[in-house]
């Protein structure tokens, strides 16, 4: 599956081999037809590379954006895109679970350098609520919201 599938894909999104005979529906919700060509021009461009090799951080994304044409844009499928969506989805049943790292150390790592500055501010306005300024407000707090 390894470079034939990425080939599949790279070439599926810049639309070698896709079938046009349904270009003139537009998106869901009045999703115009250049904002759903932007939005897989752009994945494109972040999934092949400069240098003809792939981005296979990408793929989740893929599936994503295939996900979302499925549920929204039914009438947009065929089979050049049911066919993407089944490669992109069996590779990222294998990227996903490793994408915060492979071990649990990794994961762990990782996780901490995502949540860091969230618990710090967390606890920041926690001791904030309980200090002494606050506690002797009491009742005198207007609460505007």
């Amino acid at each position: 599956m390894g470079l034939n599938a990425n080939t599949t894909i790279g070439s599926t999104i810049s639309g070698n081999g896709q079938s046009h005979q349904q270009d003139h529906l537009g998106g869901c919700e009045g999703e115009q037809k250049l904002l759903m060509f932007k939005r897989w021009r752009k994945l494109e461009k972040d999934f092949k590379k400069k240098d003809n090799t792939f981005d296979i951080s990408k793929i989740p994304d893929i599936c994503d954006n295939i996900k979302f044409d499925l549920l929204h844009n039914p009438h947009l499928m065929d089979e050049e895109r049911k066919k993407l969506f089944e490669i992109a989805y069996q590779m990222s049943q294998v990227l996903v679970p490793m994408e915060y790292g492979a071990t649990n150390m990794e994961k762990l790592t990782i996780g901490y350098k995502i949540i860091h500055h969230l618990l710090n501010k967390i606890h920041h306005d926690l001791l904030w609520w309980i200090s002494p300024e606050w506690v002797d407000l009491k009742n005198e707090f207007i609460d505007e919201y």
